[in-house]
C-alpha cells in the first residue's frame, strides 16, 4: 500500500502541488516524518510519525492534540475566527440563563418569566414525548394504565416501604401526631383548626 507524503508538509506551509507529492509505503512514510520531527522539530511530525508507526493509536493523538496547550497564535487565530459570533453559552439563552444562580429581586423573576413565557424550554427541544402531551387531558386509556402500573405488587412495596421510614411528626397546634408526608406537612400543619 503506498501513501502520498508532502516534501514539505501541510502544517509547514506545503502544498498539493504534484512535485511537492511522492508515493511511499507505510514504514517510509512513517520513516519521513521521525526525520522531519528529528531535523525541525514539530509536533504535527512527531505525531505523524508515531500514529503511521502504529506507536500510538489515532485516538490517543486525538485526545493529545485536543488537550495540548494552545499557542499565542492558534489562540489569535480562534479569536479572528469567532469575532462577530455570539458566545457558545449564549446562543439560544435568553437573559435568564446568563443570571442562572445568581440571586435576584422578585421584580427581575418576575420580569425574567414573563419575557420567557411562550418559548420553548431548551431541554425539552426533541423530547417529543414531554412536549406532545403537555396541556393535554388524558384519556380513560391513558389513566387507566397508569393505575394498572401503580397497582402492581412491586410499586405497593415501594410506597410503603418509603412510607414505613418516613418518621411521625406532632402537630404544633393541636398535638395530633402522623407519619411525617403529604397530609400532615402541607395539609394538616396549615389547616389545623387549633391554629392561631
Amino acid at each position: 500500500m503506498k501513501h502520498k507524503h508532502h516534501i514539505i508538509p501541510k502544517h509547514a506551509g506545503g502544498t498539493d502541488d504534484p512535485s511537492n507529492l511522492i508515493e511511499l509505503t507505510v514504514e517510509e512514510h512513517a520513516e519521513a516524518h521521525r526525520l522531519l520531527y528529528e531535523q525541525y522539530g514539530r509536533i504535527q511530525d512527531k505525531r505523524a510519525w508515531l500514529g503511521l508507526a502504529k506507536i500510538v493509536s489515532g485516538e490517543d493523538i486525538i485526545n493529545e492534540i485536543l488537550h495540548s496547550p494552545k499557542s499565542e497564535d492558534h489562540k489569535q487565530k480562534i479569536s479572528n475566527a469567532l469575532k462577530g459570533r455570539p458566545a457558545p453559552w449564549a446562543i439560544g439563552n435568553t437573559h435568564a440563563s446568563v443570571l442562572k444562580g445568581r440571586p435576584c429581586a422578585e421584580e427581575t423573576k418576575q420580569k425574567i418569566s414573563a419575557a420567557n413565557t411562550g418559548n420553548e424550554r431548551p431541554d425539552m427541544i426533541g423530547n417529543t414525548y414531554a412536549t406532545a402531551l403537555k396541556g393535554r387531558k388524558k384519556t380513560d386509556e391513558h389513566k387507566n394504565a397508569v393505575v394498572a402500573a401503580l397497582s402492581t405488587k412491586e410499586v405497593k412495596d415501594k410506597i410503603s416501604a418509603s412510607w414505613a421510614n418516613k418518621p411521625i411528626v406532632e402537630c404544633p397546634h393541636c398535638g395530633c401526631k402522623g407519619k411525617q408526608g403529604h397530609n400532615m406537612n402541607r395539609y394538616h400543619f396549615d389547616n389545623c383548626k387549633r391554629k392561631e
